[in-house]
Formats: C-alpha cells, sequence, structure tokens
C-alpha cells in the first residue's frame, strides 16, 4: 500500500510561501506611503465616466474613488499608467480618508476643461501624490475644495510632487480652497508648483480660511498666479503657515502680489518672496522670518519679526532689525529669473557674488529639517571659507566644477588634486573602481596605506533576511523539483 507523505505538499506550499514574502518584503514602491491602507484599487483607464469595478481593477478614476468611498478606513487609488482624464461628468466629492497616486507627475492629468472643479472634499484625510491638477473651474478651490467639515475633529489635506497649472476660482482660491467647517483643517503641501492659476477675488493660488493652517516645504507659488483682490500667491483669513524652502515669485494682485495675511500668522524659513508688491501684513498679523531673502516691498502694519540671517532689498515697511540681517542694493539674484535649476520645481538661482551666500543662520546645517535646498541640492561652502554654512533662502549656491582641486564638488566621486588617469581618481575626478588596487582610499590627503577593499558591501537586517529566504524558498522547489 502507498503511504501518503504530505512533506512533498507541505514543502511546495512553504516554498510558494517563502517566495511571496520575498516579493512583499522587496516591493517597497509606496510602502510607506500605503503603509496603513486597507485596499489598494488600480486605475486600468483615463475615460470619464468609467461603467465599473472588477474586484480592485476599476476603468475611471471616477469609479474607483466610488469605490473608495463605500468602505470606511483608509484606501488608495493609483494610476496604472500616464495619461489624461477629462473629468466631463462634473467635479467628484470624495467623503472618505483616500490617497491618489499617479504614474508620473508630468503626464498623469486630471482636467477640468475649465467647466468644473476637479475634486469637492468634503472631510477626512486625503492625499495627492504625483499628479498634475489642471483645467479646474469653479466658485472657490478650482482644482480643490476642502470643505474639512468634521465636527469637532481633525481634517487634512496632504500634496506632494503635485503639479497645479490653469486652475480657476470665480472667489477665492484658484488651485487650492481650505476651510475648517467644525473643527481643524490641516495642509501639507511639498514638492510641488502653482502656476496659471487665477481667483476673481483673493488667493490666486491658493486661500486659506478661518481655522486652518497649513505647512508648505520645497515649493514653488509662482509665474502667472494672479488675484483680482489680494494675494497673487497666497492669502490667509485668520489662518496659520510655515513656509520653508520655497519661492513664491511671479505672481500678481491688487495689493500683495506674493502674499496676504488678514489677522493671520506666518513662519519664514529659507523662503524667497519676489515681486513688485510682495508682502501685505494687517495690524492683526505677524511675520516670524529667518534665513529668507524679501526682495520687493513690503505694507506691513502688523508685526514683522526678525530671527537674523534674513536679506532684503528695501528699508520702508521692510526693516529687519537683527544684527545678522543683511540690507542690500543688489540681492545678487540671476537675471535669467524663475527657471529649471535641476529639482522638481522651478527656482531663482543666486550669484557667486550674492550677499546671501554663505549668511544664512548657521546652525541650519545640522539642522535635519534643513538638510538641502529646495531643489534637493545639500549645503556646500565655497572652496577655502571654512565650514559649511547655508545660503539665504532656498537656493544652495553651487561651485562651478573644478577637477583637480582637492574638493569633492556636487558630479564629482573624488578629488585628489590632480586630472590624472589611472591612480584611483580619473582626469574626470570619477572613481576608478576597476583599475584602482583593492584598498587604496583615494580622498584628499589620504595615505598610500591600504584599507578595507573598496567592494565591500553593507546589508542591513532585513535585506539579510529576504535573501535568506530567497535562497532557501530557492533550494526547496529545486529539491521538490528533482524528486518529482
Amino acid at each position: 500500500m502507498k503511504v501518503f507523505n504530505p512533506y512533498p505538499r507541505l514543502l511546495r506550499v512553504l516554498g510558494s510561501f517563502l517566495l511571496l514574502l520575498v516579493f512583499l518584503f522587496s516591493s517597497n514602491t509606496w510602502a510607506g506611503t500605503l503603509s496603513n491602507v486597507e485596499v489598494v484599487y488600480h486605475i486600468t483607464a483615463h475615460q470619464d465616466p468609467g461603467t465599473g469595478c472588477t474586484d480592485t481593477n476599476c476603468d475611471s478614476l471616477r469609479e474607483a474613488l466610488a469605490a473608495a468611498d463605500t468602505t470606511t478606513g483608509l484606501d488608495a487609488v493609483i494610476f496604472d499608467d500616464p495619461g489624461t482624464t477629462t473629468l466631463s461628468s462634473g467635479e467628484i466629492i470624495i467623503n472618505e480618508s483616500v490617497i491618489i497616486v499617479g504614474a508620473d507627475t508630468g503626464t498623469t492629468i486630471i482636467d477640468g476643461a475649465d467647466s468644473n472643479r476637479l475634486f469637492n472634499i468634503t472631510e477626512n484625510q486625503v492625499t495627492f501624490l504625483d499628479l498634475t491638477l489642471t483645467g479646474g473651474n469653479a466658485d472657490f478651490g478650482g482644482a480643490i475644495q476642502h470643505q474639512g467639515t468634521g465636527a469637532g475633529g481633525e481634517d487634512s489635506l496632504s500634496i506632494d510632487n503635485v503639479i497645479f497649472s490653469s486652475n480657476q476660482a470665480s472667489q477665492d482660491g484658484g488651485a487650492i480652497y481650505l476651510a475648517s467647517g467644525d473643527g481643524d483643517t490641516i495642509a501639507e503641501i511639498n514638492n510641488s508648483t502653482f502656476s496659471n492659476n487665477q481667483a476673481g477675488n483673493d488667493g490666486g493660488a491658493l486661500f486659506f480660511s478661518p481655522g486652518t493652517s497649513a505647512s508648505i516645504t520645497n515649493t514653488t507659488v509662482g509665474s502667472g498666479n494672479s488675484a483680482s483682490g489680494e494675494g497673487g500667491g497666497l492669502a490667509l483669513s485668520s489662518a496659520g503657515l510655515r513656509l520653508e524652502n520655497s519661492t513664491v515669485s511671479g505672481n500678481t494682485a491688487t495689493t500683495g502680489e506674493a502674499l496676504s495675511l488678514v489677522n493671520s500668522a506666518a513662519i519664514f524659513r529659507h523662503i524667497l518672496i519676489f515681486s513688485d508688491n510682495d508682502l501685505v501684513v494687517d495690524n492683526a498679523s505677524s511675520v516670524d522670518t529667518q534665513s529668507s531673502i524679501l526682495a520687493g516691498t513690503c505694507d506691513i502694519t502688523g508685526t514683522l519679526l526678525s530671527n537674523g540671517y534674513n536679506l532684503t532689498s528695501n528699508t520702508s515697511n521692510c526693516t529687519l532689525g537683527e544684527s545678522t540681517d543683511l540690507t542690500e542694493s543688489d540681492l545678487g539674484l540671476d537675471s535669467a529669473g524663475l527657471s529649471d535649476n535641476g529639482g522638481s520645481t522651478l527656482t531663482h538661482a543666486i550669484l557667486e557674488t550674492s550677499p546671501a551666500v554663505d549668511n544664512a543662520f548657521p546652525e541650519d546645517a545640522d539642522n535635519p529639517i534643513f538638510t538641502s535646498d529646495q531643489r534637493g541640492e545639500t549645503y556646500v561652502d565655497i572652496p577655502d571659507l571654512g565650514t559649511t554654512v547655508p545660503d539665504i533662502g532656498p537656493f544652495e549656491y553651487q561651485p562651478p566644477l573644478i577637477c583637480g582641486n582637492e574638493v569633492i564638488q556636487t558630479g564629482e566621486t573624488c578629488d585628489d588634486g590632480n586630472t590624472v588617469d589611472g591612480d584611483g581618481c580619473s582626469s574626470t575626478c570619477q572613481t576608478e573602481e576597476e583599475d584602482t588596487p583593492s584598498g587604496v582610499d583615494v580622498t584628499p590627503g589620504a595615505s598610500c596605506a591600504l584599507k578595507a577593499p573598496l567592494h565591500s558591501f553593507s546589508y542591513n537586517f532585513n535585506t539579510i533576511l529576504m535573501m535568506a529566504l530567497g535562497i532557501a524558498a530557492l533550494i526547496i522547489r529545486q529539491s521538490l523539483a528533482k524528486r518529482s
């Protein structure tokens, strides 16, 4: 009689399970963002409206969000491919917490065709990632209106790597209108661009209403945003704002082309505000600024508090009283204006002769909040000026690349003080790993003593665990294959 042996089947199951673990642990796309997500819906087409969803595969953004609205937890909807979704059936109302993820910022486009708002958010936490939002048209918030109706709770709007372009509102907030309802509504905006948005009243790009607060980092609000009233870039009414490593430039309005504060408070750190009529601060508002460039005029009847290390070209109503503040007629800004200087957003470059160079708050170089400038460039010193001190504003001047000066600059992997090939550091200051004797250190000032091999590896615990699981799974499956 043949005795049933369960072990081969068990080993097959175990082998498959181990391979699944390897896949799950090694596939880290959106792992951090989607760690608390209950259901992930995939958008397989760019039509509007669609016909529905099969399991979690939906043929339109509208259908995917409708499916997500039927659950109570946090869900995600993800575009599988780039493309343009034109909302021909009106705005999309979002009633539940959700994360909307594009396939690529510049090529995953949601377009309102200048006929309707894109998204009307009633409450909860909503996140937008890697998208372009354009062609929205409404009374408040052409692209996004967050009503913030959560009673006594906290609602949020998160934006990361999103382009807002050519949206309009007949009233306030050309691109975004943030309201608080009965609770608090908080917006976090990172690595994003607002351009050519317009409002018939206030807040050409963004309007923050009473009871709201916003944190904006590594973002450009500029190039064509306009308001018929106040705040061509941003307008705040009884709201709070923290603006870091960001540029506000090229906006227009009747008053406060860059920013208007009414009964509000703002904190500036490493920003650049640039326009003819920059900043309007009423007598019930305040601004706290440090390591920032205010390039234009101010209309400040409220409080302008300097924490030092700022740069301005105007002493009329823009007076900064700390000894480390600088007032210069020539700010040393590149004449090219708002341009692509690297990174995901447009910036104003500064020249080597700018008084902003190496004059920001020195301790920012060691502050984990400010690890780099708006573009992602790390803080550097012009050679031979001593310790690293950041530049004032959101742009860090990068010295011209000079190979052979014993200073490793952006774009170099080594610099041994010469431009000779074959000595471990090439004539273009790139490490010659294949031709370098094992263990030779080619950093400036290094001795010729042999050290650890160049091709050493460092793995964390998860990497080692996944390698072990993968090897075990393959051994099991190969063993079973031979038996069969």
